[in-house]
């Protein structure tokens, strides 16, 4: 028999993922194995995600959800999130709002090849999946060999997109950076700042505009 399970973190952590397992005598070959579905019922609902390229990165993409099918999805294997991310918000009370309206994040932890899709059918809801890409991701599951598939993070807030934010600023935090809670040494990225011309004089400008940036903000 092969058994596939839905499996969750829900009061910690906030993550769903699913597990397969069998007990053939041969190896099973899997095709397609998502991490999670969640439905979410039609209304004005909004997509918010994110899109780029080199120097245009984080472009942000937000529409409503009409019938059909809508597909995020990137198999360039080590830069997964240099042209699409693999996360989403679905805005519920229409066009979505930076500080108000009901938000749901999802989120995929995964640094491969991944896709999302929503299909938009004749029922009552947007049927939302989120996984790995099938594509050159054949699986051949060993018998008694446990597969997990990667989480899925989702979070909910009432606070339009920047509560949804925040709440997965804190998930990171707390479940997915090492010593995410404790004050560190920033890093400065010198590169697209000064480029090969690097020197005293020009990194202590680098310096001094931060700082100026950090003070205007507090």
């Amino acid at each position: 028999p092969i058994k596939s399970s839905a499996a969750s973190d829900v009061y910690k952590r906030q993550e769903i993922w699913s597990e397969i397992s069998h007990q053939e005598k041969n190896a099973v070959v899997l095709n397609q194995f998502a991490s999670a579905y969640l439905p979410v019922r039609r209304g004005n609902v909004w997509l918010s995600h994110l899109y780029g390229t080199w120097a245009n990165e984080g472009r942000l993409v937000q529409e409503p959800l009409e019938p059909g099918m809508k597909v995020i999805k990137n198999k360039d294997g080590v830069r997964n999130s240099h042209t699409a991310h693999a996360e989403v918000m679905f805005s519920l009370d229409g066009q979505p709002q930076e500080n108000a309206g009901r938000v749901i994040g999802a989120a995929l932890c995964y640094s491969g090849n991944y896709k999302l899709r929503i299909d938009t059918d004749e029922s009552d809801y947007h049927h939302f999946y989120a996984g790995i890409n099938e594509d050159n991701s054949i699986y051949s599951l060993k018998k008694n060999e446990l597969f997990r598939t990667p989480e899925l993070a989702l979070t909910y807030s009432d606070e339009g997109l920047s509560g949804t934010s925040r709440n997965f600023h804190r998930w990171a935090r707390l479940h997915k950076l090492a010593n995410g809670t404790k004050l560190r040494k920033i890093l400065l990225n010198s590169w697209e700042g000064v480029y090969f011309g690097i020197n005293e004089e020009r990194m202590k400008q680098m310096l001094t505009d931060i700082f100026a940036f950090i003070s205007a903000l507090t």
